[in-house]
């Protein structure tokens, strides 16, 4: 079927949100991205009888020397017509790089799919992605009782100790929620050089999304103290967990834990099929991989690897984009560095 595109209308906003698959290519993360100073471009496809079909969310990402790239983050398989439509308005914004990276698995069906891609575009498998390449995700479609019993025996335990020692987790889907979450934030990334976004990313990510029910902010609070808090998307069929984090000092009371399983617990009851934790080290990582520990913890779950079809660059100047790919390693390994020896 062949479709007709053009850029989305304010009045559209219901009609693309409903076609859309994964949370951040919902509009509203679209004027999220705006207030971060991302333009995003808006695409929606026609039939002929003036149908909306498809919808593409596109964000415009401004880098040094006046240079620009256009990234296409968790969409869905892209056409040959989409492919020619982006190479243009690539070139229209003065960009020398478009970044997909659907929200696809990598199945043979799918990677034979984007190698045909190259045949007419110069599009290359990325060794630079913005997404890590594995994520984790828990079925919930097995039910509360066998996820209970595929959790890790220390799992279940730490999850009944902090019962014990009276950790509650609470709804706090507000501005104080998103205040305790910075809080921890912080002390979260000093004890592990992590590096994250400002505190006014999270307070405009909330702004924007208020009126809508796709956040929710889970709290674990322990004699009144907030001392974990995890921040989930709810869409769809799908139940994510983007941002955490925790109270160092107060690790013995296994908050997390409980907090996780409370996390299932509301995707079971809202229905959800599956549970994506939005991330992991590689499997057969190396032990001190940065990702090492939080990938250990989400496997105590139940939580299987889902490998996605990867990120793929349209190169339109292949210069710029070498010049870019060294760029970006340098950047990598000072970051590294500065990380090692901060205090």
């Amino acid at each position: 079927m062949k479709l007709s595109y053009r850029k989305a209308e304010e009045k559209e906003k219901e009609v693309f949100n409903s076609l859309v698959t994964h949370p951040l290519q919902l509009w509203e993360w679209g004027e999220f991205k705006q207030r971060r100073g991302v333009k995003a471009i808006r695409l929606v496809g026609i039939d002929s009888q003036g149908v909306i079909k498809r919808t593409l969310q596109l964000f415009v990402h401004p880098l040094p020397l006046g240079q620009a790239l256009l990234y296409y983050p968790r969409g869905g398989k892209i056409t040959l017509e989409e492919m020619e439509l982006l190479n243009r308005l690539a070139k229209g914004k003065g960009a020398f790089l478009v970044k997909l990276e659907p929200y696809l698995p990598a199945t043979k069906e799918n990677k034979e799919y984007f190698n045909s891609l190259d045949s007419n575009f110069p599009l290359y498998f990325s060794s630079q992605p913005l997404f890590p390449e594995y994520t984790l995700r828990l079925d919930l479609r097995l039910g509360k009782e066998r996820i209970w019993k595929n959790l890790h025996p220390k799992t279940r335990y730490n999850i009944r100790l902090a019962e014990r020692k009276g950790v509650r987790v609470v709804e706090d889907t507000t501005e104080q929620g998103v205040a305790d979450f910075v809080n921890l934030m912080i002390k979260t990334n000093k004890r592990h050089n992590f590096l994250s976004h400002t505190s006014d990313y999270y307070f405009d990510l909330f702004r924007v999304f208020r009126t809508t029910k796709v956040i929710k902010i889970l709290k674990a609070v322990y004699q009144d103290k907030t001392i974990a808090v995890w921040w989930l998307f709810d869409w769809k069929n799908i139940l994510y967990y983007p941002y955490g984090a925790s109270d160092y000092l107060y690790r013995r009371l296994m908050a997390s834990n409980l907090l996780a399983w409370r996390a299932i617990e509301y995707g079971l009851k809202s229905k959800k099929e599956i549970f994506d934790l939005w991330g992991a080290a590689p499997p057969g990582a190396a032990a001190n991989h940065p990702w090492a520990g939080f990938t250990r913890f989400k496997l105590s779950y139940g939580a299987k690897y889902w490998q996605t079809i990867g990120s793929w660059d349209l190169v339109l100047n292949p210069l710029k984009y070498r010049s870019f790919i060294l760029a970006n390693r340098l950047r990598k390994f000072l970051l590294k560095i500065r990380s090692r020896f901060s205090l």
